[in-house]
């Protein structure tokens, strides 16, 4: 018999945010790192943006599959300064993270974005994939 389904999207995500903000090449290269941007905040900052995931059963494991979009936001003129946070965020979550209740099988971008929304506001996507083995 299978056990309810609960989702570990808010234990990646903390997991991720706690990478990130403790890293110092990206801490000092952005504003923030939010759930929720606040007010009036300076670009350049990285969100925390859509969240997806669906169970990843097996006959030998009860897991999870989660998609986590981070969304990099820079007023910079032209696509340098959001590429090199891509590139910093990159780093920053190379290892694989930790998680109490949950092992990571698997830790992958699988795919980004880079793009002008308008006139000098630049956007850039990060979709990373978790594969997890609930304890």
């Amino acid at each position: 018999m299978t056990r309810p389904y609960e989702t570990e999207i808010l234990n990646v995500q903390d997991a991720v945010f706690q990478r990130l903000a403790n890293d110092p090449g990206l801490s000092s290269a952005v504003t923030g790192i939010f759930d929720k941007v606040p007010e009036n905040e300076q670009f350049p900052y990285v969100v925390f943006g859509r969240c997806y995931g669906t169970p990843y059963r097996t006959k030998s494991t009860d897991g999870e599959r989660i998609e986590l979009t981070l969304d990099i936001w820079s007023g910079d003129n032209g696509k340098k300064e959001t590429i090199d946070l891509v590139n910093l965020i990159g780093a920053a979550l190379e290892e694989d993270l930790s998680l109490e209740h949950a092992d990571i099988f698997s830790q992958e971008i699988k795919s980004l974005e880079v793009l002008e929304e308008i006139n000098d506001l630049f956007h850039g996507t990060l979709v990373y994939e978790f594969i997890l083995d609930k304890e």
